[in-house]
């Protein structure tokens, strides 16, 4: 298995926008939403509680009926041909006393509806329950199942659609209806997609996680001469504490030779097995196109090669995520609870 990506939230501050869903996720880096629809509703990036425990992910939410939030898959139906996938994300719902109990996972392919997963519903508890969904293609069909906390809940097979459609995962249902004064919504958070290599035989291997926890470092120390917060705030305040409700300003790099470090402090990993790390870069080249982001990772004592971000957005008024994954340390073995870990940014001026 090679996860090739993750989405992570609680570093997040908590915020949710009445429109502008879309653009305001991907501000934040969640590039992952297709679109949010529903009446009278709310999305952003949200907290819950559960037994004990505070979750957070993609919230919405709404008086009138549940959203629903589609979701786009990093594979396209031709391209399973190749290579199998599998993507993991904990739901959490508040609990909706009263509610009819209804269906409220759907997969699509291009516009096509494939079909539902019949036991996912909304709750009238509180709940958090962690879901990996495996796709492949089989004898000319496409195959799926889904597990929940580690139980298969469904398998199915569908016809293949035609031509090469990418894969949606929509979340919710309009016909969801909470109680008077009462709100339907429910939040999805620490998400991974991979790649699955499939057996000699077609078969699909089992390498299932159970779950996955998305945990953000946090930036313990930054140094860069030359460069600047864009509102003129510290820059290591602004870095630590993504807002979009408050423009706290984002890291301005100058196109000069010294460049923008950034130290990780070690995060809370005691009694997990740690299985890979991501570096994720926001950013927006409208202003300066003919620029490009280069980066060098260290991790331990051993720093990869500078790597130059060449993909430009598709909507260059917007801002595009970038995402390196480790899934061993540049040095071999295994990541160490305790490995420092450092990012160099620099501003290469292609003029």
């Amino acid at each position: 298995m090679r996860i090739t990506k993750v989405q992570g939230f609680d570093r997040i501050t908590p915020f949710m926008v009445t429109a502008g869903h879309v653009d305001a996720l991907k501000r934040c880096g969640l590039d992952m939403v297709d679109s949010v629809t529903g009446s009278n509703y709310s999305a952003g990036v949200d907290t819950m509680a559960v037994l004990g425990n505070t979750f957070s992910g993609i919230g919405v939410s709404s008086s009138v009926a549940m959203p629903v939030l589609k979701l786009m898959l990093n594979r396209t139906t031709t391209e399973l041909t190749e290579k199998a996938l599998q993507v993991g994300f904990r739901l959490t719902q508040p609990g909706m006393e009263g509610a009819t109990s209804t269906t409220m996972l759907s997969l699509t392919a291009g516009s096509s509806l494939l079909g539902f997963v019949s036991d996912i519903k909304n709750t009238p508890d509180k709940s958090s329950v962690y879901y990996e969904l495996v796709f492949g293609r089989k004898a000319g069909s496409l195959w799926f199942s889904i597990w929940s906390n580690g139980r298969l809940v469904q398998q199915n097979t569908w016809n293949m659609p035609a031509g090469d459609q990418a894969l949606y995962l929509s979340v919710g249902n309009n016909g969801i209806r909470p109680v008077s004064g009462k709100t339907a919504g429910f939040m999805v958070g620490d998400v991974y997609m991979a790649d699955l290599d499939y057996n000699a035989d077609g078969s699909i291997p089992d390498e299932r996680l159970g779950s996955l926890t998305v945990e953000s470092y946090e930036v313990s120390a930054y140094h860069g001469e030359g460069h600047a917060n864009s509102e003129g705030n510290d820059v290591l305040t602004a870095l630590n504490n993504p807002d979009y409700g408050t423009d706290t300003g984002v890291l301005s790099l100058k196109p000069v030779k010294t460049p923008a470090s950034l130290t990780f402090a070690v995060p809370q990993t005691a009694g997990r097995n740690i299985l890979g790390v991501g570096i994720s870069l926001v950013y927006r080249d409208s202003l300066t196109p003919n620029n490009r982001i280069r980066y060098a990772v260290t991790a331990g004592e051993t720093s990869l090669p500078a790597e130059t971000i060449t993909r430009r957005s598709n909507d260059i008024t917007g801002f595009t995520t970038f995402t390196h994954l480790l899934t061993r340390p540049p040095g071999g073995g295994e990541w160490a609870a305790d490995m420092p870990l450092k990012v160099d940014l620099y501003n290469d001026d292609r003029m």
